[in-house]
């Protein structure tokens, strides 16, 4: 089919593997909560995709937001310990791949689930 437009639909997603150095946000519910919302973003992308309309998701990992704020030096030390690239991401990180999803160049990326982690997933 011809496609009518463009678009791009971009959604976010708590990284599963990124707790609060706690464990916290690991439970079933949010490993559930975290399958299902992988499947809406795969679903939509077929459904959209002939519209012309991209769909992925961006899964920051620990980023120096304000919701990390209170964590402890000890805490973010070690999580920096657990990420391959040694350090905590900033906005900018995930900010820009938000732009990129959303420029012509990403217009033949599609259902993918990014993680902004600097490897901590892995």
């Amino acid at each position: 089919s011809e496609r009518s437009g463009t678009g791009s639909l971009i959604a976010f997603n708590r990284n599963n593997t990124a707790g609060a150095g706690d464990g916290t946000y690991n439970g079933t519910a949010h490993k559930d909560a975290y399958i299902t919302f992988d499947g809406v973003t795969f679903s939509l992308a077929k459904e959209l995709g002939p519209s012309g309309i991209t769909v992925n998701c961006i899964e920051p990992g620990v980023i120096a937001t304000d919701m990390n704020s209170a964590l402890s030096n000890d805490i973010l030390e070690e999580l920096k310990d657990e990420t391959p690239l040694c350090r905590i991401g900033s906005p900018y990180d995930v900010a820009s791949l938000a732009l990129f999803l959303a420029s012509e160049g990403a217009s033949f990326i599609t259902g993918q689930i990014i993680g902004v982690d600097g490897g901590f997933a892995i």
